[in-house]
């Protein structure tokens, strides 16, 4: 996936300039009868840069200056099993990788180099029984760790209803 976006701005020395690119890749795995081991991966980058129009503060017309770039890299690996008839286990792992980057932003504070890279993992393990034919009961539970925040775990406890076929 690809994506330009040119905005003008008539009244100002420069026009902004967005592209977004994307792509993603998947592996699946069938281990046995209805069970499945998938490995993901997503890499995503949004930028906007000044395109500017006319000669200022020091810019020649034509020239181009990155002002935000942001990329975040993703990768997953799930499990999906069926233990029993009537339910369903998702156990899964997934790493995120951030990068963002201002390079005109004022050097002070803790960011003097206008760029910022974090690390997050994350575990979970969720079961669905089918409580009835249209009602399933889900329970789960999710551990993450963000180099920033720390530790973070969250249970879930749901249920999902469903009115009919679709």
């Amino acid at each position: 996936y690809q994506r330009e976006l040119f905005r003008p701005t008539a009244h100002y020395s420069n026009d902004y300039r967005f592209d977004d690119h994307q792509w993603e890749a998947a592996l699946n795995w069938q281990l046995a009868r209805q069970q499945n081991l998938k490995l993901e991966t997503t890499s995503q980058t949004f930028s906007y840069t000044k395109v500017f129009t006319q000669e200022t503060d020091g810019f020649k017309q034509g020239v181009e200056d990155l002002s935000k770039l942001q990329r975040l890299n993703q990768l997953r690996l799930v499990a999906q099993l069926f233990p029993g008839e009537m339910r369903q286990l998702i156990i899964g792992a997934e790493w995120q990788g951030h990068h963002m980057e201002s390079p005109n932003l004022p050097k002070t504070g803790v960011q003097r180099t206008g760029k910022v890279q974090k690390q997050e993992l994350g575990l979970w393990i969720q079961e669905e029984w089918a409580a009835l034919p249209q009602l399933d009961l889900v329970v789960g539970f999710r551990h993450s760790f963000h180099e920033d925040y720390g530790h973070h775990s969250a249970p879930k406890v749901a249920l999902q209803y469903k009115p009919g076929p679709f």
